[in-house]
């Protein structure tokens, strides 16, 4: 049977292409299962539109691949989602009441006029 470190040193081996790092140390690998000679894993990406997503699902199971006592891989490809933090009353200004947003879809239509008219 195949220990979860001789997994981790083959995957270790798999550089991603734009960060330059192996895939372990970054923390990539998730939930790793080993059921007789299947292995199961949850192999999370940087960021959701990773270029590199097919180039290291490939690189992924070809190092698996190495490991003979393996007969089936189940991998689940996810990604990072950066969740946006609520603010504490604390963080907020307590002089400002009301905000309000300038925006348009085109240059030069005089936003920053508005913005300090509105001032």
């Amino acid at each position: 049977m195949v220990s979860i470190d001789e997994i981790l040193q083959a995957l270790s081996t798999v550089i991603d292409p734009d960060l330059k790092k192996d895939i372990v140390s970054m923390g990539m690998i998730k939930d790793l299962e080993i059921s007789g000679n299947d292995l199961k894993f949850t192999l999370e990406l940087t960021t959701p539109a990773c270029p590199f997503n097919d180039q290291i699902e490939q690189d992924v199971r070809k190092a698996v691949s190495t490991i003979t006592a393996i007969s089936k891989v189940d991998i689940k490809v996810t990604a990072k989602v950066m969740e946006g933090r609520a603010l504490s009353m604390d963080e907020m200004l307590p002089t400002v009441k009301n905000i309000i947003g300038v925006a348009s879809g085109k240059g030069g239509v005089g936003k920053t006029t508005v913005s300090v008219n509105l001032a």
